[in-house]
């Protein structure tokens, strides 16, 4: 039998390894990092860390080196479909760990507050996905890429040590 703990390192190691194109480098450099940081955060929940414990980094890119293409839809809804179970995973190994600890009295009240937000980041990572990836046409083109870049950064963010206390920044917002 696989441990809890051992499920959710897995399912770290299945996380990070997500990929999506959203037809821009800039949008794809922001996804990286949240996909990223969601690993990081996984093993924190799995080793009951107090708070999230990696800060991730988005890498630049060049300034004219981005690209305006549509987005891979096809990546986007597996990539969706991957986070989603994801979520029900994790979901699945803390509900299961909640059970034996607190038979045992060991409850741990910070696992539950980190894995919410790593549920809710899996949440509008895999939303903002199948929202590209169901896109009705290039006339919504720029909203829905639009809309899938901000649920991004605000996930990339809720991912990060101290998220709580960082709100967006004019330039990441303005883009």
């Amino acid at each position: 039998m696989v441990s809890m703990r051992h499920r959710l390192l897995l399912l770290a190691d299945e996380v990070a390894v997500i990929d999506a194109d959203l037809g821009s480098a800039h949008a794809d450099a922001w996804l990286v990092a949240a996909i990223d940081a969601l690993a990081h955060a996984l093993v924190d929940v799995a080793d009951d860390a107090q708070t999230l414990t990696i800060s991730t980094p988005v890498h630049a890119v060049v300034l004219g080196h981005d690209r305006d293409s549509l987005a891979d839809r096809a990546s986007c809804a597996a990539a969706a479909t991957q986070l989603r179970r994801a979520h029900a995973t994790m979901r699945s190994a803390v509900a299961a760990r909640t059970i034996v600890t607190s038979d045992t009295a060991l409850t741990n009240t910070a696992v539950p507050s980190i894995a919410d937000d790593v549920g809710r980041a899996l949440d509008m990572l895999a939303t903002a996905l199948q929202d590209v990836a169901s896109e009705p046409g290039a006339d919504r083109h720029q909203a829905v890429r639009a809309q899938a870049h901000r649920s991004v950064r605000a996930a990339h963010r809720l991912m990060q040590p101290d998220s709580h206390s960082l709100g967006p920044t004019s330039n990441e917002d303005s883009r």
